[in-house]
């Protein structure tokens, strides 16, 4: 669930959002108007995902009717996973949002250092942050989690490790740790055309990780992904959805979806980012605008090696066996990675393989993409 409002704007962000307030109460209809034209088949929902903006920003009432939508139309399973964004700066009462049905919150950190927090354009201090993180483990959230940002240029690799021990140390039980990247138009982009901002450099950028992984593992939570570190009970549960390319439902304006059953290699859609044609169109009983990209067999392969290699997780066979990758083919290449340090024995990523993530996935991509000959 995509919600587009923010009280500011982040001088990083790309996201969608920066809706008008007058227009919360359009896109509460809206969502209420697409979870029925998406209807009741397919089971009881067992993950749920709000993110934005700030969903905090339709208040109690507003995020109550979402759930409320979600469970009278769709069903939420027994246990489900209900997730929800805040903002240390935000005013809604985390008893609130436990009381409405989220189990897991997700808390934008994403520095603890005043000079940091002003650059990136974040409206609270560490004090703040470090304080809403220790509120939502008293209000009694199954799992506390912290966004960080690294490949921040000059960052001290000890200080961003402090920072991590720190969220830790306030409550939280898994970090997502996110580089910084700087997306056009972006009041970020245009410090750096203009000289004003210089981006880390690759080297930076890996000492600040590998610095954040060596405090986290001594602290018990460990990358079960590039970018996400957790105690084994804190996992994602939603999160891993996305990365076993399992299906998901996207809704509201900017919200993403997937089928891997809709076409032979999976097809993904996106609602346009306009909330004022997305409303108008699921209001009417419409399909809303969208953009929809139906993979490729090459464009799966490549997806699925890249989040195999992101994550210490076993090679996906049977998925590229799928796809038409022999597994003789690919034994060679392993071996490789193997020797070169990238991959245990077991034929997991190792903490270098998953930073090369990328680099692997496009390597083994190009030598295994051909089909077989018959």
């Amino acid at each position: 669930m995509h919600v587009p409002f923010c009280r500011s704007r982040c001088r990083y962000c790309a996201f969608y959002s920066g809706e008008s307030p007058d227009l919360r109460d359009a896109y509460l209809r809206g969502v209420e108007a697409e979870v029925h034209a998406w209807g009741a088949g397919g089971g009881a929902l067992d993950t749920v995902y709000v993110g934005g903006g700030t969903p905090p920003t339709l208040g109690a009432a507003g995020l109550g009717r979402i759930v409320d939508a979600l469970a009278r139309v769709r069903g939420l399973a027994r246990g489900a996973e209900l997730t929800v964004e805040v903002n240390p700066a935000q005013g809604l009462r985390l008893a609130d949002l436990r009381a409405i049905g989220f189990t897991r919150v997700s808390v934008g950190v994403q520095a603890l250092d005043e000079g940091w927090l002003a650059r990136l354009g974040r409206r609270h201090g560490p004090g703040g942050a470090l304080a809403c993180l220790e509120a939502c483990r008293r209000a009694g959230f199954a799992s506390v989690s912290a966004d960080l940002i690294l490949g921040l240029p000059g960052l001290d690799p000890a200080a961003a490790a402090d920072w991590a021990g720190e969220c830790v140390a306030a409550g939280a039980d898994h970090l997502s740790v996110y580089l910084l990247e700087i997306h056009p138009g972006t009041p970020l982009a245009r410090d750096a055309a203009a000289g004003r901002f210089r981006p880390a450099s690759a080297e930076e950028t890996v000492a600040q990780w590998e610095a954040v992984a060596e405090r986290l593992e001594l602290l018990g939570l460990s990358a079960y992904e590039v970018s996400n570190f957790a105690r084994p009970e804190a996992r994602c549960r939603h999160n891993q959805r996305y990365w076993a390319q399992e299906a998901y439902r996207g809704l509201g304006p900017g919200a993403h979806s997937f089928d891997p059953g809709a076409g032979p290699w999976g097809t993904r859609w996106e609602n346009r980012p306009d909330l004022r044609a997305w409303a108008r169109a699921v209001g009417a009983g419409r399909v809303p605008p969208q953009r929809v990209d139906r993979r490729t067999r090459d464009g799966a392969l490549l997806e699925t090696l890249f989040l195999w290699a992101r994550r210490p997780a076993p090679w996906p066979g049977e998925a590229l066996a799928a796809l038409g990758v022999e597994a003789l083919r690919a034994e060679p290449l392993l071996a490789d990675l193997e020797a070169a340090g990238d991959l245990a024995p077991s034929g997991r990523p190792t903490r270098q393989g998953m930073l090369r993530a990328d680099g692997i996935a496009r390597w083994l991509w190009e030598r295994l993409k051909s089909r077989p000959a018959a």
